[in-house]
């Protein structure tokens, strides 16, 4: 995701003219779209991603002009709205591919998660039983602990349609935490490759006169 942050950033800063830049984050929004299976949701989900990403690039350029110098603060404060819409598509793909592998295989708890809890029961009832009474006592916990998760398994399956979007919304706030406190690291990061652009050569500050209206009192 700060991968795709930095690389919008020098898009609408250093890509001339800004129809260009729309044109990648279209093509971008298109090759995402390959990936899913195109339904309604997903042309959706890109379609508000595309439409975000050309608002982030017209409202940098834009304020890029504005500017007496040159800064790096338009495009921080521009990826606030970029960062919802990578989220909303990180949340909106485990949303496909999850419904998708429920309609295929049904909702099922994953055997990793299964095997470590009943390596945590092991252990307790390794610690309070003899070993004599110890290979029974697991044999009837995991004979137990299937029999529950059989009993789950069945008791949710009517209701296994809204566990994708239960999940991907559980997923979105956290998500939306994360970045925020990490929000400063891509910023740095483009002020760094700025910095690395200036001084080999490829971009330089270039000054510029302009005329400008004001209102006063005559």
């Amino acid at each position: 995701m700060f991968a795709v942050l930095v690389s919008s950033g020098l898009i609408a800063v250093l890509v001339r003219p800004i129809w260009t830049g729309i044109i990648a984050f279209a093509l971008s929004g298109l090759a995402m779209l390959m990936g899913w299976d195109v339904t309604i949701g997903s042309c959706i989900l890109v379609l508000i991603y595309i439409l975000i990403a050309i608002f982030y690039t017209v409202s940098v350029a834009k304020e890029m002009t504005q500017r007496i110098k040159f800064s790096v603060s338009p495009i921080s404060e521009g990826q606030a709205i970029l960062t919802i819409a990578l989220i909303l598509l990180v949340c909106g793909s485990l949303y496909f591919g999850y419904s998708e592998y429920i309609k295929e295989e049904g909702f099922s708890i994953p055997e990793f998660y299964i095997e470590k809890l009943m390596e945590q029961m092991e252990k307790r009832v390794g610690e309070e039983l003899p070993t004599s009474q110890r290979r029974l006592a697991i044999a009837e916990l995991r004979e137990e602990l299937n029999k529950m998760i059989n009993n789950f398994t069945e008791r949710i399956k009517s209701y296994e349609k809204f566990i994708p979007i239960a999940i991907s919304l559980g997923l979105f706030m956290p998500l939306v935490t994360i970045t925020r406190l990490l929000f400063w690291i891509p910023t740095g990061i483009l002020s760094i490759i700025f910095q690395m652009l200036k001084a080999m050569g490829i971009t330089k500050i270039v000054s510029e006169t302009k005329e400008v209206q004001r209102l006063v009192i005559s």
